[in-house]
């Protein structure tokens, strides 16, 4: 017999495969309740359990959602489409519609020249309807080609319509009928025809799918008007580069798996097959990288494990598209790394990043050079090369990490699998060295491996004498970096030179963590390019201190792009001592103030408003003041350039939303329903982000922002956000009851649960919720939502105690005071815990319900 749990996961499966669109549809826990018929507690309970066990998704939110976890192995419906969330959205939102709508006999018109991808998209929809259950597994697939028979009609007919034709062997399945334009259409009209026939007398089912190359070719009446739903699918030029790259690097994939060889070429040779004019479309760019890797692979010497595709591989029409460069430069260079050469291994992709000049193996090389013309004998030269190596490594290594700043930059540039053997490297050395190595060594000696695997040179550098007295200094880290060339290799099928067993060492000593000396962070954040950024570089040569840094917020990205890059920047530059935040205006500070939250970092805030003062100067100019009254104005409404916030204990909710109506409506609504006389309620009447950031900060100067009532989502840690229409949820008494949730509750019995595993939880949550209502009643006080939590805490902390036999956790003042002046309430409140004392077999004293009254009541110190 299926657990509820088991019965609720399987619900959730089958009801998200069968409604996924973009993504799996986001789920209530009242929605499941009325589905399943189970109580909504039960099902919050095994929702929480489920979303611990990584097989659903918890959307944090009012109310809270719950989605399938999608399972990364496997490739959703039409996922392995490239351009599936792209160029074929809303191909794929048709197809769907199409197959779930119910129907016996869906009729898809699909257009697509020919080498668009067709059969991929048909199969696509075949394998849907599987998964939908619209179909059986195994439920017939039927292709035909009516080019192949388009000068016999007869004999087409007779393929379809004869007794076991292809329509009645498609019955239950899918009938995909391409070039569909060639036929007659008096002929296209008895197959649809036969098909209803069978559909209404003998419980005949199919998708049928007729394909032409494009609407203008359709001269068929039946074409026109029988058919359910169009389809159509963008030719090749009209999909983005990004979809083209997509392509390339599937198919150069695919002919690596092929040959066994990974597969080098250069940037340039990307240009050309992103460029050039593929009027044969996907399946002509498909041929024509196939068979370049054909011409390159008869160049292949004996024991080598890869191919280089050079631009003569191709034929003179592929080579054409590097004259449409210039074009396009911007969207190519943001897609393909100038002076870069890639290598396809046949499940990822490598490329180099660093410039020939900042490689190490060039320092080297150039300072080779110039101790020659100094007429050195080879040891003088040798010796000179090692004693600066560890300084010119250092130099590098500064160099190739110094725009990394986090893990995912690193895995946007090198493979994950690389970024693994690295990482399992260094926690091997961590562990047995008992040393520690700073987060950017792992970014350093991941970026330099690549770009040895992808200019893989049999050169050395370094003399023998050099490496083994190198290797002198430091024989314990030897052994190990010896093994890890060796994965390498093994891993990439190279060769690197040995040479590198010493650049690794480097990585070794030069990346282990020191002690800094910690200090204050200075920030200057302001809006522009290179705003911020020149102010910090005129500091730094006037003061020669290197703590303060600059951010500059550029005017063309999102508010939500500008908070993360902010948020990221933060945690890069953070010494641990807090930081100082100079800024121009106050959306940045409206950011600033959510990542402190977010990253518990400590943050004071200056604002030197000069952008606003600039603005509204441009502005008073532009009303044609005069000098005079334009400054005048600006003395009297910029005072005080350092803006000092206001700590008022004067409380604000702030409803945000584009509709005046609405926000009037809401607001009318809270004065007529909740005691708000100390509260001052702000409204927002705007829809773009940054000037509501701007506006919450003004208001923050002044009140203390109570919490943020929004039509859209406002994500900001510091504040608490619900939308507009909670404002109208029938059982709130108070603002604490429009900002609660039940499923806080929830996490907090699952916490509770886990630190209290001898006590049975969820038998308590309901004698609990019970308890604290009725004591409301008996107190004649509301219990606001913090001391709920804190009341819920301390009984369940006192029946651990009581379990195990332990003195409990009285206020013994604050007790004795209420049972001298009111045991009747001591009496009552004993009453209704009974029920609590029977499922736990515990009993509560007197002592211990005085002090439960004693923490509403306040009187507990």
């Amino acid at each position: 017999m299926k657990t509820k749990k088991e019965i609720l996961l399987e619900f959730i499966k089958e009801y998200s495969n069968q409604y996924q669109m973009e993504e799996y549809p986001q789920l209530t826990t009242l929605f499941l309740s009325e589905k399943l018929n189970m109580q909504r507690t039960n099902i919050s309970t095994l929702l929480n359990q489920l979303v611990k066990e990584g097989k659903v998704k918890k959307i944090d939110g009012r109310p809270v959602l719950y989605q399938l976890v999608f399972n990364e192995n496997e490739k959703r419906d039409f996922e392995s489409l490239i351009g599936h969330d792209q160029s074929l959205k809303e191909a794929i939102m048709l197809a769907k519609a199409a197959i779930l709508y119910p129907s016996v006999l869906p009729k898809i018109l699909l257009t697509a020249e020919r080498g668009s991808g067709i059969d991929c998209f048909v199969k696509s929809i075949y394998e849907f309807a599987v998964k939908s259950k619209v179909l059986k597994n195994n439920a017939p697939y039927i292709i035909f080609d009516c080019q192949s028979y388009s000068e016999n009609q007869n004999k087409i007919k007779d393929i379809f319509l004869e007794n076991q034709g292809l329509i009645q062997k498609a019955n239950t399945g899918l009938l995909f009928l391409k070039n569909a334009h060639l036929l007659d259409d008096y002929l296209l009209s008895d197959f649809l025809q036969s098909m209803q026939h069978l559909a209404t007398n003998d419980k005949y089912k199919c998708i049928f799918i007729c394909h032409i190359d494009s609407l203008q070719k359709i001269t068929s009446y039946t074409l026109m008007n029988e058919l359910d739903y169009t389809i159509s699918i963008p030719p090749l030029k009209s999909r983005s580069l990004k979809e083209r790259f997509d392509l390339i690097e599937m198919f150069l994939n695919q002919e690596a798996k092929q040959i066994q060889c990974s597969i080098q070429l250069a940037n340039t040779v990307l240009h050309s097959l992103m460029l050039y004019e593929c009027s044969g479309q996907i399946k002509e760019l498909k041929n024509d990288i196939h068979n370049a890797c054909a011409n390159s692979y008869v160049r292949i010497k004996k024991n080598e494990r890869h191919i280089e595709l050079l631009l003569s591989d191709f034929p003179n029409h592929v080579r054409k598209g590097m004259i449409y460069y210039k074009h396009y430069k911007d969207e190519i260079d943001e897609l393909v790394s100038s002076n870069s050469q890639y290598t396809f291994t046949g499940d990822q992709v490598l490329k180099s990043t660093a410039l020939q000049k900042e490689h190490i193996y060039s320092t080297i090389d150039e300072k080779k050079k110039e101790l020659k013309k100094q007429q050195l004998t080879q040891e003088e030269t040798d010796s000179l090369i090692l004693v600066e190596l560890k300084k010119d490594f250092q130099e590098y290594f500064y160099r190739i990490t110094e725009n990394i700043y986090s893990k995912e930059q690193l895995e946007k540039i090198v493979s994950l699998k690389l970024i693994h053997d690295v990482e399992d490297f260094l926690n091997q050395m961590s562990n047995q060295y008992n040393i520690l190595f700073e987060t950017k060594t792992l970014y350093g000696l991941a970026l330099h491996i690549d770009t040895a695997i992808i200019q893989t040179s049999k050169k050395q550098r370094l003399s023998p004498k050099e490496k083994n007295d190198f290797i002198q200094q430091f024989p314990e880290y030897y052994k190990q970096t010896q093994q890890f060339i060796k994965k390498i290799n093994d891993d990439f099928g190279i060769h690197l030179p040995n040479d590198e067993v010493i650049m690794v060492m480097l990585f070794l000593i030069c990346g282990q963590e020191e002690i800094h000396h910690q200090e204050v962070v200075t920030l200057i954040a302001m809006h522009g390019e290179h705003t911020a950024t020149s102010i910090v570089d005129v500091v730094k040569k006037l003061s020669g201190k290197q703590s303060i840094y600059g951010y500059d917020l550029k005017l063309d990205q999102t508010i939500n792009e500008s908070y993360e890059e902010l948020k990221e920047y933060i945690l890069h530059i953070h010494q641990g001592k807090g930081m100082i935040l100079i800024y121009d205006m106050g959306s940045i500070r409206t950011m600033a103030e959510s990542i402190k939250i977010e990253l518990n970092i400590d943050i004071e805030f200056l604002e030197i408003p000069l952008t606003l003062i600039a603005m509204t100067s441009a502005n008073k100019a532009h009303e044609l003041l005069s000098l005079n009254e334009t400054y005048q104005y600006l003395q009297e409404h910029f005072k005080d350039l350092q803006y000092v916030r206001n700590n008022s204990q004067k409380e604000a909710l702030v409803l945000i939303s584009s509709l005046e109506s609405e926000l009037v409506q809401a607001k009318n609504y809270l004065l007529e329903h909740f005691d708000l006389k100390d509260i001052e309620i702000f409204l927002i009447q705007e829809s773009q982000i940054e000037s509501i950031y701007n506006r919450i900060d003004q208001i923050a100067s002044q009140y203390k922002i109570k919490g943020l009532i929004s039509r859209q989502e406002i994500h900001l840690s510091q504040y608490t956000m619900i939308p507009l229409s909670n404002v109208y949820k029938l059982n709130a008494k108070s603002l604490d009851d429009l900002f609660t949730d039940e499923d806080d509750l929830e996490n907090l019995f699952d916490y509770l649960q886990e630190q209290f595993e001898d006590i049975q939880i969820e038998d308590l949550k309901q004698p609990l919720i019970h308890f604290a209502n009725k004591l409301e009643i008996i107190l004649n006080q509301k219990i606001d939502y913090d001391t709920l939590i804190g009341l819920l805490i301390h009984i369940i902390c006192l029946i651990d105690r009581l379990k195990k036999h332990l003195s409990p956790a009285v206020h013994f003042q604050a007790a004795s005071d209420i049972l001298t002046k009111d045991r009747s309430t001591v009496e009552k409140v004993k009453e209704i815990l009974l029920p609590i004392e029977q499922i736990c077999r515990i009993t509560i004293s007197d002592v211990e319900a005085a002090t439960i009254i004693s923490i509403i009541k306040g009187k507990e110190q």
